[in-house]
């Protein structure tokens, strides 16, 4: 009777274990956490944290790239960008923006891009979650260009803005002037209106 017990009692041992580790298994695939924390440790998708809601977004504020902007400071920074500057920020060849529209949004949009400068000769193609909805070869110093976003692109309330950028050039960072970076277009600021 007492083999019998001791052999039962490590069954049960030996099934609840197994139960167990099943339950963290589905526990660690199904996470349940805010969609920054998922980005930036699970998923890598972002660069730098932009703290809980950090990529709600309001149609029409200006996004802006440089330190001197910290209370209006872009923080869904995806893969793509080189260390922030004063004024702004180079990309590299793809260079990619996460937002979370606070609102709902039925009508074509305006992404309004404002650039300090531009590697020459130069094309950036503009995707909104995948979809490719403008390019431009950006003019020689600071211009500000107005890309259409048709509405049907809203369907999610996350956007992806992915900025990718033909024949990057390697330059002087002007954060280490011994450093190179490879750089495309120097963003100002962007907003969505």
């Amino acid at each position: 009777m007492k083999k019998l017990f001791i052999r039962l009692l490590k069954y049960i041992i030996s099934i609840s274990l197994i139960i167990f580790y099943f339950f963290i298994l589905f526990k660690s695939t199904n996470i349940n956490v805010p969609l920054e924390y998922k980005m930036y440790y699970v998923e890598n998708e972002l660069t730098e944290w932009p703290g809980v809601n950090g990529l709600d977004y309001s149609l029409n504020d200006a996004l802006m790239f440089g330190k001197k902007y910290q209370n209006t400071l872009a923080k869904g920074i995806g893969t793509g960008w080189n260390e922030i500057e004063s004024d702004g920020r180079w990309t590299r060849d793809n260079a990619k923006l996460y937002l979370r529209l606070k609102e709902m949004v039925d009508e074509d949009k305006n992404l309004n891009l404002v650039l300090g400068d531009a590697v020459l000769n130069t094309r950036i193609h503009i995707l909104v979650n995948n979809n490719e909805v403008g390019s431009i070869i950006p003019l020689d110093g600071k211009n500000e260009y107005e890309i259409k976003i048709p509405k049907d692109i809203f369907k999610d309330e996350l956007l992806c803005l992915n900025f990718k950028i033909e024949n990057c050039k390697e330059i002087s960072d002007t954060n280490n002037h011994n450093k190179k970076i490879l750089a495309g277009i120097f963003v100002e600021s962007i907003s969505i209106s």
